[in-house]
C-alpha cells in the first residue's frame, strides 16, 4: 500500500505544437520528504511538457493505480506489535476512507424493483384465518 505523506505541486507556462500557451502542473509524492517530492514533481512536469512540446496527447481521467491517491492521512493504523496494516485518508469530498492492506468491502446494489417486488409479495399475502372462538 503506497500512501505517501509529502506532496509537491510544480508548474510551467509551455507552448503547445500550435503555439497555444498552456499551464502545466505535475504533483510529486514521497514517503520520505518534501525534497524527494519536489524532486519528483519537477520530473513528471518535464516529461509532461516533452509530450507537449512534441504534439503528443496528455492522458486524462481518473490513474487509479497507477500513482498514490492525493489524500490528507488522518491516522496510520497499526497492530499492538507496531505493524503497518492501515491508514485513514480524508478524499475529495472530506469523507473519510478506510484503506487497508487485508479488508474486503462489497458494494451490493440491488435495482429498485426487486425491493419493491419482494415488498409486494409480503403485502399482498391471503390473512391467515384466526381460530374462532366457540
Amino acid at each position: 500500500m503506497n500512501v505517501p505523506r509529502f506532496w509537491a505541486r510544480s508548474t510551467t507556462d509551455v507552448r503547445n505544437k500550435d503555439g497555444r500557451p498552456l499551464e502545466l502542473a505535475a504533483w510529486g509524492w514521497s514517503s520520505n520528504d518534501r525534497s524527494e517530492a519536489e524532486a519528483k514533481a519537477r520530473e513528471r512536469l518535464a516529461r509532461l511538457r516533452s509530450r507537449v512540446e512534441q504534439g503528443l496527447e496528455l492522458s486524462h481521467g481518473y490513474a487509479y493505480a497507477e500513482r498514490p491517491l492525493r489524500e490528507e492521512i488522518v491516522e496510520e493504523l497499526r497492530t499492538p506489535r507496531g505493524e503497518f496494516v492501515g491508514v485513514v485518508t480524508r478524499n475529495s469530498y472530506g469523507s473519510l476512507v478506510l484503506n487497508a492492506s487485508q479488508a474486503m468491502f462489497v458494494d451490493v446494489d440491488l435495482p429498485r424493483a426487486a425491493f419493491a417486488s419482494r415488498l409486494k409479495a409480503v403485502l399482498a399475502r391471503p390473512a391467515r384465518p384466526t381460530p374462532s372462538s366457540s
